[in-house]
């Protein structure tokens, strides 16, 4: 911990798991046998000892973003040396750690805290060394004591250890973890509490008190969490009464209640490395009332309690829930907790998921919204947009509309007579996505070999009449970007930027692509035979499942546009695959016949290196007609052409896929003429130059 805030979240992450173990057990008071009741106070243990942001989650409530938020108030208009308002509140370690001097009223007070701590590891150190200087004014135990204390050890299977008599001592106590030294008052002492002692040094009850004097100077100014630590150190005494009556019979068990009975006005000063019988008439007034409930409770309770402990050790270590928050709306806040919250969400939402880190990406450009497209960008942009966002938070200033430039290539699409697309290159423009796009798709996400991916996000455009050159009020932004794992995952833009005016490009952004031609990009992949060229063309469109979402159709519902908010979670639903297979066929002319019969089919390779499926005819159709049929295996087409015929055959296929589906990693087609299989070719993947 660096900061008040870093203390600050780490001492309300503990206090919300002490509260709910205080509660879990004072609900289970009767049920829960000492050992179970000790052992629950472990998950608080590991709690205050490993850093509450360790894993980015959080327990039940988000902290973090409530830290967060008041830090951003506070800080605000503080010029601190320990915190940095920009960065995200962090605990890395649970000791407090200072560097350099203080400069605000809240380094200050993390100075304070501070020094709390050390005062009381300092005064746990005293009375540490004070207790071994005073074991020097002891002496040896009597024979006949030792002698006792051998005899218990050997017949319960016990570790003994050196004992010695202090003078002065109200209570026996266990010195020391690794060579444990047991100290006895003068006088008569019972068996039960050189036993008592000795299961002590069994299970380590010494480390385990030094464990809760750190976790006691962690936590000095919180008096829930110290509430707590005193529970679990009277459990652990608790625990080892039970340990004893497990060994002790019939009227040996009532003796040792009054044994305890007479000490319950010892005093005793927690003392690091050492364990006590006496620990005041409050708390052995308490463990009187467990001994009375020896072996009383409910069977079965074990399995119980072993299942809540890994549910709430994984839900305390592991955490909950997402520590990001779902991003805020930067524009429209007016107060000053509003807009602090708006930036918390800026530094703690993170995009889990690649579907999460697009739809927030775009949807950030299409409403213009700087928090969005923070939590999407990489480290360095997403803190530009916080300084920017901050400035026109606190100081009034307003943010520009996110403009696509003046660098857009500009094209107009339109239907030729015959079903071509001729394309012309227009000059470039401004455009605005606020206000003028509707919805927005996926294209052509592929894996890079670095470990990155790539995508083009597709924007559908109304409003645009004024453009030059047009055809039309409608258009889509074809728009490249690149995405990297970062805190989750981020997006960039890779500097394509295309502008498609005209309805044909309307109509080819549903996900049926009837023209692969429309846009470029995607898998081009070819072969090369004896009988023929094959070159395929491949277009994917990724839809995204957002939150509330149900899939609709073969292709799945389009994105709402009335749904601003982004998905950071968000998931593939569907893979819409569309493809033209062409074929520019040789040796065809060789037939005497004057028709040409010719054929082919394209399958899916699960692997590369697989043996693709195919059917073992290609039937024709009635009256000599060709036939075309796409299915999950793959397309293929058959016809029958005059002997003028150019050579060329084409197949288009349409497929989509659960994103939970295993896809084609790779195509092999076969070639026929006349009727017969000619040769199978396997498709290999080649990089597309040029435009559209």
């Amino acid at each position: 911990m660096t900061n008040l805030w870093g203390v600050l979240l780490q001492t309300c992450s503990v206090s919300l798991v002490a509260g709910l173990l205080l509660g879990l057990k004072r609900v289970w008071k009767q049920t829960l046998s000492p050992r179970w009741q000790s052992a629950l106070w472990g998950i608080l243990a590991v709690r205050i000892l490993f850093p509450v942001t360790m894993t980015g989650k959080f327990l039940l409530l988000p902290l973090p973003f409530w830290v967060e938020t008041l830090k951003t108030v506070v800080e605000g208009h503080l010029s601190s040396s320990y915190t940095s308002f920009y960065e995200m509140t962090q605990v890395t370690a649970p000791i407090p750690w200072i560097a350099g001097l203080p400069s605000s009223v809240t380094d200050w007070l993390f100075l304070l805290y501070s020094f709390g701590v050390g005062v009381m590891l300092l005064r746990y150190l005293l009375a540490y060394l004070r207790l071994r200087c005073c074991l020097r004014l002891g002496h040896p135990a009597p024979l006949e004591v030792q002698r006792t204390v051998h005899e218990i050890g050997k017949r319960y299977a016990l570790r003994v250890c050196r004992v010695v008599v202090l003078p002065g001592l109200s209570s026996p106590l266990v010195f020391g973890v690794l060579r444990p030294v047991m100290v006895l008052p003068e006088g008569t002492v019972d068996e039960a509490m050189l036993l008592h002692e000795l299961l002590h040094i069994k299970y380590w009850d010494a480390l385990q008190n030094s464990v809760w004097c750190i976790c006691r100077a962690l936590h000095w100014c919180n008096p829930l969490v110290l509430l707590a630590i005193d529970r679990a150190e009277l459990d652990m005494e608790s625990l080892c009464d039970q340990r004893v009556l497990e060994r002790l019979e019939g009227e040996a068990r009532r003796a040792y209640g009054y044994t305890l009975l007479a000490m319950a006005d010892g005093c005793y000063s927690c003392i690091p490395g050492t364990t006590s019988m006496a620990d005041g008439s409050r708390n052995i007034g308490r463990r009187i009332e467990v001994i009375a409930r020896f072996r009383r409770y409910p069977r079965g309770m074990a399995l119980v309690v072993a299942c809540m402990m890994v549910l709430l050790l994984g839900g305390t270590v592991l955490g909950t829930g997402s520590q990001g928050v779902r991003p805020m709306l930067s524009e429209g806040q007016t107060g000053g907790w509003e807009k602090a919250a708006a930036l918390a969400s800026l530094r703690l939402a993170h995009c889990s998921t690649v579907a999460g880190a697009l739809d927030t990406y775009a949807k950030g450009m299409m409403t213009g919204e700087p928090t969005y497209l923070a939590i999407a960008s990489p480290r360095e942009v997403r803190r530009e947009w916080e300084r920017e966002l901050s400035r026109a938070l606190y100081q009034g200033e307003k943010m520009e509309p996110i403009e696509m430039g003046t660098d857009l290539s500009v094209y107009v699409l339109d239907r030729g007579e015959e079903g071509s697309v001729p394309i012309y290159t227009g000059q470039s423009t401004d455009i605005s996505l606020q206000g003028n796009a509707e919805m927005y798709t996926i294209h052509n996400l592929r894996e890079e070999p670095d470990g990155t991916m790539t995508a083009q996000l597709l924007f559908s455009l109304e409003d645009l009449d004024g453009m030059e050159p047009s055809e039309g009020s409608s258009g889509v932004l074809r728009y490249g970007v690149r995405i990297m794992p970062e805190e989750g995952w981020v997006v960039e833009g890779t500097g394509l930027r295309e502008l498609y005016l005209g309805d044909l490009a309307r109509e080819n952004m549903s996900g049926v692509f009837l023209d692969v031609a429309v846009y470029p990009g995607g898998r081009t992949q070819r072969a090369e035979g004896v009988y023929g060229t094959v070159t395929r063309r491949t277009l994917t469109e990724h839809h995204i499942l957002t939150e509330g979402e149900e899939a609709e159709g073969f292709f799945g519902n389009a994105w709402d546009s009335s749904e601003l908010v982004p998905d950071l979670d968000a998931v593939f639903d569907k893979v819409n695959e569309s493809s033209v297979t062409t074929c520019v066929f040789r040796r065809w002319e060789e037939t005497d016949s004057n028709r040409v019969d010719a054929g082919l089919q394209v399958a899916n390779r699960r692997e590369y290196g697989g043996v693709p499926d195919f059917p073992e005819t290609l039937l024709v159709g009635e009256g000599g007609w060709g036939t075309e049929f796409g299915s999950e295996t793959g397309d293929y087409k058959r016809s029958v052409y005059r002997k003028d015929w150019d050579g060329i055959l084409t197949v288009r296929g349409i497929h989509s896929y659960s994103e939970r589906e295993y896809q084609a990693t790779g195509f092999a087609v076969q070639l026929w003429l006349e009727g017969e299989r000619k040769e199978m070719l396997l498709l290999k993947e080649v990089t597309e130059e040029g435009g559209v």
